[in-house]
């Protein structure tokens, strides 16, 4: 029947969605630290933000952790005060500038290496 239907493709799809979560979870601080230092569009190419990811492992997993915990902290605590007061759970999520915060030294871990810019030796000098 469809409701059968339904349960197969959920008990599909609901697996693959969590490991997209868990892996842009992991790639949450490469693509943070990437963006700023080497521009967004350098930074979101695949294979620039999984080797950004990948050789700063320890910072990007401490990174998932934290936000992975802050973000559950965050909704539960919201669902309770939600059941209490409405719309209780916006006025939590104030805190969510806390969460990043917090993020701040083990993104400061994560290093970027620079590829060369094209048609130029080093980087652009302001002329005064």
């Amino acid at each position: 029947s469809r409701v059968g239907i339904a349960i197969v493709i959920g008990a599909l799809v609901l697996p693959l969605l969590i490991a997209w979560w868990l892996l842009m979870l992991y790639l949450f601080g490469a693509i943070l630290v990437g963006s700023e230092r080497i521009g967004i569009g350098r930074a979101l190419n695949p294979r620039r933000l999984w080797a950004i990811a990948r050789s700063n492992s320890s910072a990007s997993l401490s990174v998932a952790l934290t936000y992975f915990v802050a973000s559950l902290v965050l909704a539960l605590v919201g669902l309770v005060v939600g059941f209490v007061v409405p719309f209780g759970a916006l006025l939590i999520n104030m805190a969510l500038p806390a969460v990043f915060a917090t993020l701040v030294p083990s993104l400061a871990r994560i290093t970027v290496d620079q590829p060369p810019t094209p048609g130029g030796s080093g980087p652009i000098e302001r002329a005064t």
